[in-house]
Protein backbone atom coordinates (compact mmCIF):
# COMPACT_ATOMS: atom_id res chain seq x y z
CA UNK A 1 0.00 0.00 0.00
CA UNK A 2 0.59 3.36 -0.33
CA UNK A 3 2.56 5.56 2.72
CA UNK A 4 1.14 8.78 3.90
CA UNK A 5 4.58 10.19 2.94
CA UNK A 6 3.79 10.26 -0.80
CA UNK A 7 1.19 12.98 0.14
CA UNK A 8 4.00 15.02 -1.20
CA UNK A 9 3.79 14.89 -4.27
CA UNK A 10 4.27 18.51 -5.81
CA UNK A 11 2.65 19.99 -9.44
CA UNK A 12 2.25 18.10 -12.08
CA UNK A 13 5.12 17.98 -14.68
CA UNK A 14 5.51 18.02 -18.63
CA UNK A 15 5.27 14.82 -19.58
CA UNK A 16 8.92 15.31 -20.83
CA UNK A 17 10.30 15.98 -17.96
CA UNK A 18 13.37 14.62 -17.35
CA UNK A 19 12.46 12.57 -13.82
CA UNK A 20 10.08 10.69 -16.16
CA UNK A 21 12.88 8.80 -17.81
CA UNK A 22 15.09 8.88 -14.94
CA UNK A 23 12.13 7.18 -13.05
CA UNK A 24 11.93 4.64 -15.88
CA UNK A 25 15.21 3.46 -15.42
CA UNK A 26 15.77 3.15 -11.86
CA UNK A 27 12.63 0.94 -12.08
CA UNK A 28 14.35 -1.18 -14.83
CA UNK A 29 17.37 -1.08 -12.42
CA UNK A 30 15.49 -2.17 -9.49
CA UNK A 31 12.04 -3.14 -10.22
CA UNK A 32 11.28 -3.09 -6.41
CA UNK A 33 9.49 -0.28 -5.94
CA UNK A 34 6.87 0.40 -8.95
CA UNK A 35 6.44 3.52 -10.20
CA UNK A 36 5.00 2.92 -13.70
CA UNK A 37 4.57 6.31 -14.84
CA UNK A 38 3.40 6.14 -18.23
CA UNK A 39 -0.02 6.05 -16.80
CA UNK A 40 0.40 8.12 -13.57
CA UNK A 41 0.45 11.72 -13.01
CA UNK A 42 4.13 12.81 -13.15
CA UNK A 43 4.49 14.63 -10.42
CA UNK A 44 7.66 16.33 -8.61
CA UNK A 45 7.13 13.09 -5.89
CA UNK A 46 8.26 10.84 -8.80
CA UNK A 47 11.54 10.45 -7.46
CA UNK A 48 10.29 9.99 -3.54
CA UNK A 49 9.62 6.68 -1.75
CA UNK A 50 7.54 6.18 1.62
CA UNK A 51 9.33 5.36 4.52
CA UNK A 52 11.68 2.58 4.70
CA UNK A 53 12.46 1.37 0.93
CA UNK A 54 15.16 2.25 -1.39
CA UNK A 55 16.54 1.53 -4.18
CA UNK A 56 19.47 -0.56 -3.21
CA UNK A 57 22.51 0.02 -4.56
CA UNK A 58 21.19 3.22 -7.17
CA UNK A 59 19.90 5.01 -3.64
CA UNK A 60 22.62 7.33 -3.64
CA UNK A 61 22.17 7.99 -7.22
CA UNK A 62 18.59 8.61 -6.44
CA UNK A 63 19.03 10.48 -3.75
CA UNK A 64 21.08 13.15 -5.27
CA UNK A 65 18.53 13.27 -8.16
CA UNK A 66 15.44 13.72 -5.64
CA UNK A 67 17.51 16.45 -4.38
CA UNK A 68 18.05 18.29 -7.51
CA UNK A 69 14.61 18.06 -8.53
CA UNK A 70 12.74 19.20 -5.55
CA UNK A 71 15.41 22.28 -5.56
CA UNK A 72 14.14 22.87 -8.77
CA UNK A 73 10.47 22.44 -8.19
CA UNK A 74 10.05 23.70 -3.91
CA UNK A 75 6.25 22.26 -4.06
CA UNK A 76 7.32 18.40 -3.37
CA UNK A 77 9.40 19.46 -0.09
CA UNK A 78 7.99 18.04 2.97
CA UNK A 79 8.58 21.46 5.33
CA UNK A 80 8.56 24.91 4.74
CA UNK A 81 10.76 27.17 2.84
CA UNK A 82 9.23 30.59 2.77
CA UNK A 83 6.20 32.21 3.90
CA UNK A 84 4.93 29.08 5.77
CA UNK A 85 4.26 26.88 2.72
CA UNK A 86 6.71 24.75 0.00
CA UNK A 87 6.95 28.08 -2.03
CA UNK A 88 9.11 27.89 -5.32
CA UNK A 89 10.08 30.78 -7.81
CA UNK A 90 12.27 30.21 -10.50
CA UNK A 91 12.93 31.59 -14.18
CA UNK A 92 15.07 31.78 -17.12
CA UNK A 93 16.76 33.43 -20.00
CA UNK A 94 17.64 32.54 -23.44
CA UNK A 95 17.36 32.13 -27.13
CA UNK A 96 15.66 30.01 -29.02
CA UNK A 97 16.26 28.94 -33.10
CA UNK A 98 13.22 26.79 -34.39
CA UNK A 99 14.71 25.23 -37.09
CA UNK A 100 13.77 21.69 -36.91
CA UNK A 101 11.40 22.36 -33.66
CA UNK A 102 7.81 21.47 -33.61
CA UNK A 103 7.08 25.26 -31.56
CA UNK A 104 6.97 28.14 -33.60
CA UNK A 105 9.28 30.90 -32.55
CA UNK A 106 12.52 32.29 -32.87
CA UNK A 107 14.72 34.93 -30.82
CA UNK A 108 15.56 35.63 -27.38
CA UNK A 109 13.07 34.85 -24.68
CA UNK A 110 12.28 35.02 -20.55
CA UNK A 111 10.46 32.78 -18.28
CA UNK A 112 8.67 32.72 -15.21
CA UNK A 113 7.56 29.81 -12.86
CA UNK A 114 6.08 29.55 -9.33
CA UNK A 115 4.43 27.23 -7.45
CA UNK A 116 3.79 26.14 -4.08
CA UNK A 117 1.90 23.82 -2.15
CA UNK A 118 0.04 24.28 1.30
CA UNK A 119 -0.44 21.55 4.80
CA UNK A 120 -3.71 20.54 3.29
CA UNK A 121 -2.00 19.20 0.08
CA UNK A 122 -3.83 22.09 -2.15
CA UNK A 123 -1.21 23.76 -4.12
CA UNK A 124 -0.67 25.68 -7.40
CA UNK A 125 1.70 26.77 -10.03
CA UNK A 126 2.66 29.12 -13.09
CA UNK A 127 4.93 29.09 -15.98
CA UNK A 128 4.98 31.78 -18.55
CA UNK A 129 7.17 32.62 -21.57
CA UNK A 130 7.99 35.94 -23.14
CA UNK A 131 9.23 36.22 -26.36
CA UNK A 132 11.67 38.61 -27.92
CA UNK A 133 11.13 40.22 -31.14
CA UNK A 134 6.91 38.07 -31.46
CA UNK A 135 3.88 38.02 -29.86
CA UNK A 136 3.57 37.50 -26.48
CA UNK A 137 3.34 33.62 -25.76
CA UNK A 138 1.72 34.15 -22.37
CA UNK A 139 0.85 31.49 -20.15
CA UNK A 140 1.98 27.61 -21.13
CA UNK A 141 0.90 26.22 -17.66
CA UNK A 142 -1.02 27.37 -14.85
CA UNK A 143 -3.49 25.47 -12.78
CA UNK A 144 -4.38 24.13 -8.90
CA UNK A 145 -3.84 20.79 -7.70
CA UNK A 146 -4.98 18.81 -4.87
CA UNK A 147 -3.24 15.58 -3.79
CA UNK A 148 -4.34 12.80 -1.01
CA UNK A 149 -2.28 9.99 -0.62
CA UNK A 150 -1.29 8.42 -4.26
CA UNK A 151 -4.11 10.07 -5.59
CA UNK A 152 -3.51 13.38 -7.52
CA UNK A 153 -6.70 15.86 -8.64
CA UNK A 154 -5.31 18.85 -11.06
CA UNK A 155 -7.38 21.50 -13.15
CA UNK A 156 -5.59 23.70 -15.14
CA UNK A 157 -3.33 23.76 -18.98
CA UNK A 158 -1.48 20.54 -18.23
CA UNK A 159 0.15 18.24 -21.22
CA UNK A 160 -2.00 15.88 -23.10
CA UNK A 161 0.67 13.17 -22.66
CA UNK A 162 -0.74 10.03 -21.37
CA UNK A 163 0.54 6.85 -23.20
CA UNK A 164 3.34 4.32 -23.18
CA UNK A 165 6.71 5.24 -25.67
CA UNK A 166 9.88 6.17 -24.33
CA UNK A 167 10.22 8.55 -27.25
CA UNK A 168 6.69 9.29 -28.46
CA UNK A 169 3.31 9.08 -27.35
CA UNK A 170 0.84 7.88 -30.41
CA UNK A 171 -2.41 8.44 -29.11
CA UNK A 172 -2.57 11.73 -27.52
CA UNK A 173 1.22 14.02 -27.97
CA UNK A 174 2.27 16.46 -25.80
CA UNK A 175 0.23 19.72 -25.78
CA UNK A 176 -1.00 21.91 -23.33
CA UNK A 177 -4.57 22.31 -23.16
CA UNK A 178 -6.92 23.25 -20.59
CA UNK A 179 -8.70 20.20 -18.79
CA UNK A 180 -9.04 18.44 -15.20
CA UNK A 181 -7.25 15.70 -14.27
CA UNK A 182 -7.64 12.66 -11.72
CA UNK A 183 -5.00 9.97 -11.17
CA UNK A 184 -2.63 8.04 -9.52
CA UNK A 185 1.11 9.47 -8.65
CA UNK A 186 2.13 5.82 -7.37
CA UNK A 187 0.80 2.66 -8.20
CA UNK A 188 -1.82 1.53 -5.41
CA UNK A 189 -3.04 -2.21 -4.90
CA UNK A 190 -6.54 -3.15 -6.06
CA UNK A 191 -9.58 -3.44 -3.70
CA UNK A 192 -10.86 -7.39 -2.73
CA UNK A 193 -10.44 -9.97 -6.12
CA UNK A 194 -9.10 -7.24 -8.13
CA UNK A 195 -5.88 -7.76 -6.57
CA UNK A 196 -4.44 -10.18 -8.46
CA UNK A 197 -3.85 -7.52 -11.13
CA UNK A 198 -1.41 -6.24 -8.92
CA UNK A 199 -0.06 -2.68 -8.76
CA UNK A 200 -2.47 -0.46 -10.29
CA UNK A 201 -1.69 2.96 -12.07
CA UNK A 202 -4.04 5.60 -13.81
CA UNK A 203 -5.19 9.18 -15.10
CA UNK A 204 -7.84 10.40 -16.58
CA UNK A 205 -8.90 13.99 -17.72
CA UNK A 206 -11.29 16.05 -19.75
CA UNK A 207 -10.48 19.19 -21.46
CA UNK A 208 -11.40 21.74 -24.18
CA UNK A 209 -9.00 22.39 -27.30
CA UNK A 210 -8.65 25.62 -28.83
CA UNK A 211 -7.04 26.28 -32.75
CA UNK A 212 -7.54 22.91 -33.90
CA UNK A 213 -9.26 20.86 -36.87
CA UNK A 214 -12.74 22.00 -38.33
CA UNK A 215 -15.12 22.20 -34.61
CA UNK A 216 -15.04 24.85 -32.54
CA UNK A 217 -14.24 24.08 -29.15
CA UNK A 218 -14.32 20.43 -29.02
CA UNK A 219 -14.21 18.33 -26.02
CA UNK A 220 -11.26 16.46 -25.48
CA UNK A 221 -10.77 13.03 -22.88
CA UNK A 222 -7.55 11.28 -22.41
CA UNK A 223 -7.25 8.29 -19.85
CA UNK A 224 -4.78 5.70 -19.00
CA UNK A 225 -4.65 2.48 -17.13
CA UNK A 226 -1.42 0.05 -16.28
CA UNK A 227 -0.98 -3.66 -14.39
CA UNK A 228 1.29 -4.87 -12.55
CA UNK A 229 0.57 -8.41 -12.49
CA UNK A 230 4.23 -10.13 -12.18
CA UNK A 231 7.07 -8.20 -11.10
CA UNK A 232 8.58 -8.19 -14.33
CA UNK A 233 5.42 -7.70 -16.26
CA UNK A 234 3.40 -4.52 -17.16
CA UNK A 235 0.50 -4.73 -19.61
CA UNK A 236 -1.89 -1.15 -20.30
CA UNK A 237 -3.72 0.74 -22.78
CA UNK A 238 -4.54 4.17 -23.60
CA UNK A 239 -7.25 6.85 -24.97
CA UNK A 240 -8.19 9.90 -26.07
CA UNK A 241 -11.07 11.49 -28.06
CA UNK A 242 -12.32 14.83 -29.70
CA UNK A 243 -15.76 15.06 -29.09
CA UNK A 244 -18.84 17.07 -29.00
CA UNK A 245 -17.91 21.14 -30.00
CA UNK A 246 -19.77 23.77 -31.60
CA UNK A 247 -22.22 22.87 -34.33
CA UNK A 248 -21.38 18.62 -33.57
CA UNK A 249 -24.38 16.67 -31.30
CA UNK A 250 -24.54 17.45 -27.78
CA UNK A 251 -23.16 15.02 -25.16
CA UNK A 252 -25.36 12.81 -23.71
CA UNK A 253 -24.87 9.92 -21.67
CA UNK A 254 -25.23 7.25 -24.33
CA UNK A 255 -22.91 8.46 -26.53
CA UNK A 256 -20.22 9.30 -24.20
CA UNK A 257 -20.73 5.67 -23.19
CA UNK A 258 -20.93 4.23 -26.77
CA UNK A 259 -18.03 6.00 -27.23
CA UNK A 260 -16.22 4.74 -24.20
CA UNK A 261 -17.03 1.18 -25.42
CA UNK A 262 -16.04 2.14 -29.47
CA UNK A 263 -19.23 2.28 -30.67
CA UNK A 264 -20.16 4.99 -33.77
CA UNK A 265 -23.20 7.49 -32.38
CA UNK A 266 -26.40 6.95 -34.25
CA UNK A 267 -29.88 8.87 -34.40
CA UNK A 268 -32.75 8.11 -36.01
CA UNK A 269 -31.05 5.05 -37.31
CA UNK A 270 -28.39 7.76 -39.49
CA UNK A 271 -24.51 7.09 -38.27
CA UNK A 272 -22.82 10.53 -38.13
CA UNK A 273 -19.44 10.65 -36.08
CA UNK A 274 -19.38 12.35 -32.37
CA UNK A 275 -16.32 12.08 -31.90
CA UNK A 276 -12.67 11.42 -33.31
CA UNK A 277 -10.93 8.68 -31.03
CA UNK A 278 -7.23 6.73 -30.60
CA UNK A 279 -6.03 3.87 -28.48
CA UNK A 280 -3.26 1.97 -27.97
CA UNK A 281 -2.72 -1.49 -26.02
CA UNK A 282 0.71 -2.11 -24.78
CA UNK A 283 3.12 -3.87 -22.61
CA UNK A 284 6.34 -4.20 -20.70
CA UNK A 285 8.68 -7.02 -19.95
CA UNK A 286 11.95 -6.88 -17.82
CA UNK A 287 14.59 -9.45 -17.97
CA UNK A 288 18.32 -10.18 -17.05
CA UNK A 289 18.00 -12.97 -19.52
CA UNK A 290 21.25 -11.80 -21.20
CA UNK A 291 23.11 -10.39 -17.79
CA UNK A 292 22.26 -6.77 -17.11
CA UNK A 293 18.35 -5.21 -16.55
CA UNK A 294 16.48 -4.99 -19.75
CA UNK A 295 13.08 -3.33 -20.75
CA UNK A 296 11.08 -5.04 -23.98
CA UNK A 297 8.13 -3.13 -24.57
CA UNK A 298 5.06 -2.43 -27.32
CA UNK A 299 1.98 -1.61 -28.70
CA UNK A 300 -0.52 -1.28 -30.94
CA UNK A 301 -2.49 1.60 -31.10
CA UNK A 302 -5.60 2.17 -33.90
CA UNK A 303 -8.31 5.10 -34.54
CA UNK A 304 -12.03 4.74 -34.92
CA UNK A 305 -12.09 3.86 -38.60
CA UNK A 306 -13.63 0.57 -39.23
CA UNK A 307 -10.91 -1.67 -40.23
CA UNK A 308 -8.32 -0.05 -38.56
CA UNK A 309 -6.25 -3.02 -36.96
CA UNK A 310 -5.82 -4.77 -39.71
CA UNK A 311 -5.72 -1.60 -42.63
CA UNK A 312 -4.52 1.20 -40.69
CA UNK A 313 -2.71 0.61 -37.16
CA UNK A 314 0.01 2.06 -34.98
CA UNK A 315 2.80 0.15 -33.70
CA UNK A 316 5.87 1.52 -31.00
CA UNK A 317 8.31 -1.25 -29.73
CA UNK A 318 11.54 -0.89 -28.43
CA UNK A 319 14.50 -2.27 -25.68
CA UNK A 320 16.05 -0.13 -22.92
CA UNK A 321 19.34 -0.99 -21.39
CA UNK A 322 20.77 0.76 -18.04
CA UNK A 323 23.84 0.31 -16.09
CA UNK A 324 26.32 2.09 -14.06
CA UNK A 325 29.08 3.94 -16.21
CA UNK A 326 31.12 7.08 -15.92
CA UNK A 327 30.46 8.05 -12.32
CA UNK A 328 26.70 7.65 -12.66
CA UNK A 329 23.86 5.59 -14.42
CA UNK A 330 23.69 5.20 -18.52
CA UNK A 331 20.75 4.37 -20.48
CA UNK A 332 21.32 2.87 -24.23
CA UNK A 333 17.86 2.23 -26.11
CA UNK A 334 16.17 1.18 -29.42
CA UNK A 335 12.46 2.15 -30.63
CA UNK A 336 10.60 1.84 -33.41
CA UNK A 337 7.12 3.57 -34.30
CA UNK A 338 5.08 3.92 -37.29
CA UNK A 339 1.16 4.59 -38.71
CA UNK A 340 0.43 3.23 -41.14
CA UNK A 341 1.38 0.40 -44.13
CA UNK A 342 4.65 0.11 -42.26
CA UNK A 343 3.14 -0.88 -38.95
CA UNK A 344 1.25 -3.66 -40.21
CA UNK A 345 1.49 -6.52 -38.06
CA UNK A 346 -1.00 -8.62 -39.96
CA UNK A 347 1.12 -9.09 -42.74
CA UNK A 348 -0.75 -12.48 -43.73
CA UNK A 349 -3.71 -9.96 -43.66
CA UNK A 350 -5.54 -9.18 -47.02
CA UNK A 351 -5.57 -5.50 -46.88
CA UNK A 352 -8.43 -3.54 -47.77
CA UNK A 353 -8.63 -0.17 -49.00
CA UNK A 354 -5.95 2.26 -48.89
CA UNK A 355 -7.35 4.38 -45.40
CA UNK A 356 -5.92 8.17 -44.51
CA UNK A 357 -7.58 9.11 -41.43
CA UNK A 358 -5.08 9.38 -38.59
CA UNK A 359 -4.74 12.88 -37.11
CA UNK A 360 -7.16 14.29 -40.13
CA UNK A 361 -10.70 13.63 -39.80
CA UNK A 362 -13.26 14.21 -42.08
CA UNK A 363 -15.39 15.92 -39.48
CA UNK A 364 -12.94 17.27 -36.82
CA UNK A 365 -10.43 17.63 -39.12
CA UNK A 366 -6.48 18.16 -38.49
CA UNK A 367 -5.59 16.52 -35.45
CA UNK A 368 -3.59 19.44 -33.83
CA UNK A 369 -3.18 22.10 -31.68
CA UNK A 370 -1.35 25.90 -32.68
CA UNK A 371 0.36 23.25 -35.69
CA UNK A 372 1.77 20.59 -32.90
CA UNK A 373 0.20 16.95 -33.55
CA UNK A 374 -2.01 15.80 -30.84
CA UNK A 375 0.18 12.47 -31.46
CA UNK A 376 3.12 10.96 -32.51
CA UNK A 377 5.62 14.15 -33.10
CA UNK A 378 6.21 12.12 -36.47
CA UNK A 379 2.83 13.34 -37.47
CA UNK A 380 1.37 10.68 -39.15
CA UNK A 381 2.01 8.23 -41.66
CA UNK A 382 5.27 7.07 -42.08
CA UNK A 383 7.78 4.94 -39.72
CA UNK A 384 11.15 6.58 -37.03
CA UNK A 385 13.69 4.28 -36.49
CA UNK A 386 15.50 6.02 -32.42
CA UNK A 387 18.79 5.25 -31.44
CA UNK A 388 18.95 7.16 -27.87
CA UNK A 389 21.20 7.55 -24.67
CA UNK A 390 20.74 9.18 -21.52
CA UNK A 391 23.66 9.86 -18.64
CA UNK A 392 22.77 11.07 -15.48
CA UNK A 393 25.55 11.64 -13.03
CA UNK A 394 25.26 10.56 -9.36
CA UNK A 395 25.47 13.63 -7.59
CA UNK A 396 22.19 15.36 -9.52
CA UNK A 397 24.06 17.58 -11.14
CA UNK A 398 24.27 16.94 -15.03
CA UNK A 399 22.73 14.93 -17.35
CA UNK A 400 22.55 14.81 -21.27
CA UNK A 401 20.34 12.57 -23.32
CA UNK A 402 21.00 12.27 -27.17
CA UNK A 403 18.97 10.62 -30.10
CA UNK A 404 20.19 9.47 -33.47
CA UNK A 405 16.62 9.28 -35.60
CA UNK A 406 15.78 8.28 -39.23
CA UNK A 407 12.23 9.27 -40.08
CA UNK A 408 10.09 8.54 -43.46
CA UNK A 409 7.03 10.65 -43.72
CA UNK A 410 3.95 9.58 -46.05
CA UNK A 411 1.07 11.02 -47.60
CA UNK A 412 -1.46 12.35 -45.34
CA UNK A 413 0.95 13.33 -42.56
CA UNK A 414 0.62 16.61 -40.97
CA UNK A 415 3.81 17.67 -41.36
CA UNK A 416 4.66 16.33 -44.63
CA UNK A 417 4.87 19.96 -46.13
CA UNK A 418 7.32 20.93 -43.55
CA UNK A 419 9.25 17.46 -43.36
CA UNK A 420 8.65 15.86 -46.87
CA UNK A 421 10.15 12.56 -47.20
CA UNK A 422 12.72 11.23 -45.93
CA UNK A 423 15.16 12.79 -42.95
CA UNK A 424 17.88 11.91 -40.34
CA UNK A 425 19.52 13.80 -37.93
CA UNK A 426 20.34 14.27 -34.14
CA UNK A 427 18.90 15.31 -30.73
CA UNK A 428 21.17 16.40 -27.68
CA UNK A 429 19.41 17.64 -24.94
CA UNK A 430 20.96 18.10 -21.46
CA UNK A 431 21.72 20.61 -18.32
CA UNK A 432 24.74 21.25 -15.51
CA UNK A 433 24.13 22.67 -12.41
CA UNK A 434 26.56 26.14 -12.64
CA UNK A 435 25.92 27.32 -8.94
CA UNK A 436 23.51 26.58 -5.96
CA UNK A 437 20.58 28.40 -7.78
CA UNK A 438 21.84 28.75 -11.40
CA UNK A 439 21.49 25.74 -14.42
CA UNK A 440 22.84 26.09 -17.97
CA UNK A 441 20.26 24.16 -20.09
CA UNK A 442 19.80 23.41 -23.59
CA UNK A 443 18.57 21.26 -26.74
CA UNK A 444 19.73 20.78 -30.25
CA UNK A 445 18.70 19.30 -33.54
CA UNK A 446 20.66 19.13 -36.65
CA UNK A 447 18.88 17.61 -39.13
CA UNK A 448 18.00 16.73 -43.11
CA UNK A 449 17.68 15.09 -46.07
CA UNK A 450 17.23 14.30 -49.90
CA UNK A 451 14.14 16.73 -49.46
CA UNK A 452 15.20 19.04 -46.49
CA UNK A 453 17.74 21.20 -46.51
CA UNK A 454 20.26 20.22 -43.76
CA UNK A 455 20.30 22.62 -40.51
CA UNK A 456 20.35 23.44 -36.75
CA UNK A 457 17.89 24.40 -34.32
CA UNK A 458 17.41 24.61 -30.57
CA UNK A 459 17.60 26.36 -27.40
CA UNK A 460 20.31 27.28 -24.96
CA UNK A 461 19.04 29.25 -21.94
CA UNK A 462 20.26 29.58 -18.02
CA UNK A 463 17.95 29.11 -15.50
CA UNK A 464 17.79 30.78 -11.86
CA UNK A 465 15.65 30.11 -8.95
CA UNK A 466 15.01 32.65 -5.63
CA UNK A 467 17.79 31.10 -3.16
CA UNK A 468 14.64 29.23 -0.57
CA UNK A 469 16.38 26.51 0.95
CA UNK A 470 14.87 23.59 3.27
CA UNK A 471 15.58 19.57 3.85
CA UNK A 472 14.47 17.76 0.84
CA UNK A 473 13.31 14.29 2.18
CA UNK A 474 13.59 10.92 1.23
Amino acid sequence: MVSALEAQSGRPLDANHWSRDLAQTLEILDPSTPRMVDSGILTTGILRLPAGEHDGEWEVLRRGWLESLVHQHPSARQEPVALGVPLGVAGAFGYRREANLLEEGEGGFVDLSAEARGESGLGGWFQGRWADGGPLQGVESLGAFWEHGAFHVSAGRQSTRVGPGETDPVTEGNVGVDQLRLGTTRPVEGPGPLGFLGPTSFQMGVGTLEGTGDVDRPLYGIMSVAFRPHPAVEVGGGRSAAFAGEGRPSVTTRRVLGMLAGWHSSADGVEFEFEDQYAILYGRVRTEVLGPPVSIYGGLGINDTEGAVRDDPAVVAGIRAPFAAFGGVLSLGYEYGAIGPRARVCWWCEVGRRLRTWYDHFVYGRHEVGGVPLGSSLGGYGARHVLRGAYWHEGGERHLQARVFFEVREEGNLLEDRWPGKRRGVRIDGFARLAEDYRLEGRAVVAGGPEVDWDVGGELWIAWQLPFSGPPGR
